[in-house]
Formats: structure tokens, C-alpha cells, sequence
């Protein structure tokens, strides 16, 4: 896949007017989200039913070849959600160096695949997570689109605001 490019997202006229540089800063790269998500060590999950509340949820997860998975129990709220939607969110904690990732989840059993994530969950948090637990699932989620800044101070946030359209 080629690497995504940033545009600016359309925030509107009165945006623009308050914003530094008439809202025409500098767009990010795609490496600089890359990063942020490669050493992150905590994400949210955001799931919803097709109606209802969403759901966020902190997790564990690695980022492969810019395709984030994480692990939860099959009967957990947000395995249950994506089984009856296949749409995520996942976004990072910070509130000054964004990541958010629109996209889609789907379960993974492919067991060299599961194989080369426990190393990597391993390698990442010390602990071996993949395969320790018996309704244990997988989840791959891969982005459509995605949101990304720099929030501090707050006039980076209007400079570098940065949406990436994957699909």
C-alpha cells in the first residue's frame, strides 16, 4: 500500500479565519502517525451497537504494518459489538499528540499470524498475553481514515491538523 497522504480537514470558513495561517498550516506525515501508534503503550477502543451508546474501552495492542491488533474475550462487550458490525474507533491517550483511526475489526485465527503477535505483544509488554486465556480472540483492525495533530500548545492544533483517507 502506498503511504497515506495527509490533507487538511475542512473545519470551515470561521475555523480558518481564527485559525494561524488562515487554517493552511503544515499537514503531517503519515510517519509521524505511524510513531505515535508504534510506541503508544495504551489505546482506546471505541465500539457502538448498530444503536446505543458507544463503548470505549482502554486496551493492550501492536501496530504491524500499519494494522493495529489487540485481544479481548469473546464475550466481552466490545467483541460482541464488532461481530455484530465490524466498525472500531482507536485513538491514543494523549490529548496533545492525536491519533484517531476510523475503520474496520474482524477476528483473526490464522495461527502463524497469532504466532508472530504473541512475539510482538511479548516483545512490547514483557508478558505473554496471545493464547493465555480460553475464549481469548484476536481482532486486526485496519484504518479507513484517520485524524491526527499536534495539540500544544494550542496553536500547533490548528497548524497541523491532519486527515488521512485510506479508502
Amino acid at each position: 500500500m502506498p503511504e497515506p497522504i495527509g490533507v487538511r480537514p475542512q473545519m470551515g470558513e470561521a475555523f480558518d479565519t481564527w485559525a494561524p495561517d488562515g487554517g493552511k498550516g503544515t499537514v503531517l506525515e503519515w510517519s509521524w502517525l505511524q510513531d505515535r501508534m508504534y510506541s503508544a503503550r495504551n489505546y482506546w477502543v471505541v465500539t457502538s451497537p448498530k444503536s446505543g451508546p458507544p463503548h470505549p474501552m482502554p486496551v493492550w495492542g501492536v501496530f504491524v504494518d500499519d494494522v493495529f491488533y489487540f485481544t479481548t474475550t469473546s464475550s466481552s462487550l466490545k467483541a460482541r459489538h464488532i461481530a455484530r458490525t465490524g466498525e472500531a474507533a482507536v485513538h491514543l491517550e494523549s490529548g496533545d499528540m492525536v491519533v484517531i483511526l476510523k475503520g474496520e475489526a474482524k477476528a483473526e485465527s490464522d495461527s502463524g499470524l497469532l504466532e508472530t503477535l504473541g512475539k510482538a505483544f511479548l516483545h512490547k509488554y514483557q508478558v505473554e498475553i496471545v493464547g493465555k486465556f480460553p475464549d481469548q480472540v484476536m481482532f486486526s483492525f485496519r484504518t479507513h481514515q484517520a485524524f491526527a495533530w499536534q495539540g500544544f500548545p494550542e496553536s500547533e492544533f490548528m497548524r497541523t491538523m491532519t486527515r488521512f483517507d485510506l479508502v
